[in-house]
């Protein structure tokens, strides 16, 4: 049996999440960090470095709604 490569087994899985949680949940904002297989030139590394000094982003993120009450005057 041959096995997928990582980058594809793994993106396939991202694809089929995303398709659930649009049919699901289709007001849910979510996020794949596909970008953390990419490699950087070092400029664009620096960059990337200042802009997010603490590593440890999640794979998937799905942002949960807050409640906001407005007071009107």
């Amino acid at each position: 049996m041959r096995r997928l490569p990582k980058y594809n087994s793994e993106h396939n899985l991202y694809e089929q999440v995303a398709r659930y949680l649009q049919l699901q949940y289709p007001d849910v904002i979510y996020r794949f960090d596909i970008a953390a297989d990419l490699k950087l030139t070092p400029g664009q590394a620096a960059k990337h470095k200042r802009l997010h000094p603490e590593r440890g982003y999640p794979d998937l993120f799905i942002a949960k709604p807050k409640e906001v009450k407005v007071k009107t005057a």
